[in-house]
């Protein structure tokens, strides 16, 4: 799902995203996971189903970095760098599934201690605009639980290291990394891509159902569709033919 921003497009040549792992008070990956050596493994995992070339993990078809590089025509590379790390959040998991809470008041408080630590913001923005190209929260939260709404939406701007974040994505983790909400809301935050499945209420169709990624994205998780032919001509990735 989206909401879509005025923010510019930066969706060609190579883009770096910050992908943010993200667990609860109530719901804390180091209590599901307590060995260290698995925790690291796992974050590991994370990070290659992110930016390995040839990701075949847990039946992904590539990675994120493999599948943006395929459907464009060489045209993005997209790499992301994953915090070593959970930080959790100040609301509850319970909180925020109940509405009481929201990411517009977590995610500044995660970047604050990010900039506290001294991480540096400065190297995402590939198209110079002033503001960071992909912020992505990837929240823990094994199977089996309802997920929290995946969307991409604004926050009230930080400024860190001379760049304003204000454009972020939110996507469930469960147990492994999949591709295809992961890669929709890709095309959200980068290529500014609406959705085309109805987003009436109720719903009057299905849009461009399981052809596009921005509608279904196909029939799974782990293979996604590529873009329609409508998203890739506003990528300038294709000419269309009339």
């Amino acid at each position: 799902a989206e909401k879509i921003l005025d923010k510019p497009a930066v969706i060609n040549g190579e883009v770096r995203g910050l992908t943010i792992l993200v667990d609860f008070p109530d719901l804390d990956f180091e209590t599901d996971v307590p060995d260290p050596a698995d925790q690291q493994a796992w974050i590991r995992d994370v990070d290659d189903f992110l930016n390995l070339a040839g990701y075949t993990g847990h039946g992904n078809n590539g990675s994120v970095l493999d599948y943006f590089e395929d459907v464009s025509g060489n045209n993005l590379t997209y790499n992301n760098h994953l915090t070593g790390r959970f930080y959790e959040s100040t609301a509850a998991r319970a909180a925020l599934d109940a509405g009481s809470a929201n990411w517009d008041d977590v995610l500044p408080d995660i970047l604050q201690q990010m900039d506290a630590e001294g991480f540096d913001f400065s190297p995402f923005d590939a198209n110079a605009d002033g503001l960071i190209d992909a912020i992505n929260i990837y929240y823990w939260g094994p199977i089996g639980l309802d997920e929290l709404w995946p969307h991409y939406s604004d926050m009230t701007p930080v400024d860190l290291d001379g760049l304003t974040a204000e454009h972020y994505t939110v996507c469930a983790l469960r147990n492994y990394p999949e591709l295809r909400t992961f890669c929709h809301e890709t095309g959200h935050v980068l290529g500014q891509w609406p959705d085309l499945y109805s987003v009436a209420i109720p719903q009057d169709g299905y849009g461009l159902g399981d052809y596009c990624l921005m509608a279904y994205g196909g029939s799974g998780d782990l293979d996604p569709v590529h873009p329609s032919a409508y998203p890739k001509k506003l990528a300038g990735w294709m000419v269309p033919i009339v």
